[in-house]
């Protein structure tokens, strides 16, 4: 995103107040274990006790402090996810450009994994891969990624066709520069400034997928 793109946005009050907001949670979920009353695993009381003093949020059905084991949690969900998204837009990019410029039978078998992918209930999809590989967080990032490498490799995939139409790509392939000079120096500069703004959404994403798999006990 340009610094002209980030002035406008931050232009506004609303973008102000939810950069704010966000960088609040970055920071509680990266400084809470510091400030946490308790350990995450330790055991302060009896289990599902009420909201008190010493415990804000009351305790688990193990008798841990749920507020100390939300302070924890926030980077771990923090980490999975940023790694997973990270990683999608690592396989899901270059896949993207090669095919948009190249087309031919690769394309067409990318486009046919990817829509086989993109029918997959997200979900469902995860728990499936859990419950066949066993729980860790490894298998968590593997499948984020999974699930959001097709997504990706569409958006860049058409925006590469369309900035392949244009004049200085043609002129680029009339003086025989190579495919990979095309990628890095035509094609990937303008494909970064919607690929960043993707990635907000598919960050997001990729936490409530996380924060699903751990409510429902997966984790």
């Amino acid at each position: 995103m340009s610094t002209s793109v980030l002035r406008l946005t931050l232009a506004k009050p609303a973008a102000r107040i939810a950069l704010v907001l966000v960088l609040i949670i970055v920071a509680l979920a990266t400084l809470g274990p510091y400030f946490s009353p308790y350990a995450f695993d330790e055991i302060v009381g009896a289990p599902f006790a009420p909201i008190t003093q010493e415990h804000w949020l009351g305790t688990d059905f193990l008798g841990r402090d749920t507020f100390s084991r939300f302070l924890y949690g926030g980077r771990t969900v923090l980490v999975v996810a940023l790694s997973a998204t990270v990683a999608a837009y690592i396989v899901a990019v270059p896949l993207g450009i090669y095919s948009g410029l190249r087309r031919g039978p690769l394309d067409v078998v990318l486009i046919a994994i990817s829509d086989v992918i993109y029918a997959l209930p997200p979900a469902i999809f995860l728990l499936v891969l859990l419950a066949s590989t066993g729980p860790s967080l490894p298998t968590v990032i593997v499948g984020i990624v999974i699930l959001h490498s097709p997504r990706i490799f569409r958006i860049v995939r058409l925006i590469t066709m369309d900035i392949s139409k244009n004049e200085y790509v043609e002129a680029a392939f009339a003086r025989g520069e190579s495919w990979t000079a095309i990628c890095f120096l035509d094609i990937l500069p303008n494909v970064l400034t919607p690929v960043t703004a993707d990635f907000g959404v598919r960050l997001c994403g990729s936490i409530i997928l996380y924060a699903s798999l751990s409510y429902l006990g997966c984790l």
